[in-house]
């Protein structure tokens, strides 16, 4: 694999826009996946990424990866979502591990975001297996969600999951829920790997992307583009992974 910038605790990526309102950065490193092209161009752009990867390895690795991101996209797109992107990681010892980072909006009528981050703590908090609680993030009230899932390795095994059946890779997400009162639109960042052990350095990560969201020209308190350009506060570098 090739090297790719500095950290991806560092939100030092481009502005991207997820429509005319609302805008975030992503880090160095992190791949978009171009929800925003056509199936065709998408398609392109994504073998584009895995030959950028994998550009000292093998076909085998690019067509896998290309495949694996593809499904990611089509995933993500079938969804709603409006960005999906991907990065490959390495752990001390040398082994790979991934992550994915997918954003969505939601229409919303209610006008009180605190309202709306405590409904959504509470409504999650009683689903199993998830855990929520209320925090703030540039400001405003933010619901976290974190889950951990299993998911059947053999994609033709349509039983319930077991680990005599099937192979089992749990994968660790957590998610933010920012509501946007003043547009009507609930933003819901996720950030999502199988290597649990830099589950809690990605969740520092989505922080600090979560931190850097905007609506219009300047963020919600005020702060202009050029004063949110000072990334290295948002977060420490990853002790436990690096970029390959």
């Amino acid at each position: 694999m090739t090297n790719v910038p500095p950290s991806l605790a560092d939100i030092a990526g481009p502005k991207t826009f997820i429509d005319a309102d609302i805008s975030f950065r992503i880090p160095e490193g992190m791949h978009s996946l171009g929800l925003d092209l056509s199936p065709e161009d998408r398609a392109e752009h994504i073998r584009h990424v895995a030959d950028e990867v994998w550009a000292a390895g093998t076909d085998y690795q690019r067509e896998t990866t290309a495949q694996i991101y593809s499904e990611v996209a089509d995933s993500a797109a079938e969804d709603g979502a409006l960005y999906a992107g991907v990065a490959f990681l390495a752990l001390d010892d040398g082994q790979p591990a991934s992550a994915s980072l997918v954003v969505r909006a939601e229409a919303t009528d209610k006008t009180d975001a605190d309202v709306v981050a405590h409904g959504i703590v509470e409504g999650l908090s009683a689903q199993p297996g998830k855990e929520a609680y209320r925090t703030t993030a540039a400001g405003r009230p933010v619901a976290v969600v974190f889950s951990v899932v299993g998911a059947a390795l053999d994609d033709e095994d349509t039983s319930t999951l077991d680990a005599v059946a099937a192979p089992v890779l749990p994968v660790a997400t957590a998610e933010a829920y920012v509501p946007l009162p003043q547009i009507s639109q609930l933003v819901v960042l996720g950030i999502s790997t199988p290597t649990l052990e830099i589950f809690p350095d990605l969740v520092a990560l989505l922080s600090g992307i979560t931190e850097t969201l905007e609506v219009g020209a300047t963020s919600a308190d005020g702060a202009s583009d050029d004063s949110r350009r000072a990334p290295g506060a948002v977060a420490p570098r990853p002790s436990r992974i690096s970029e390959l």
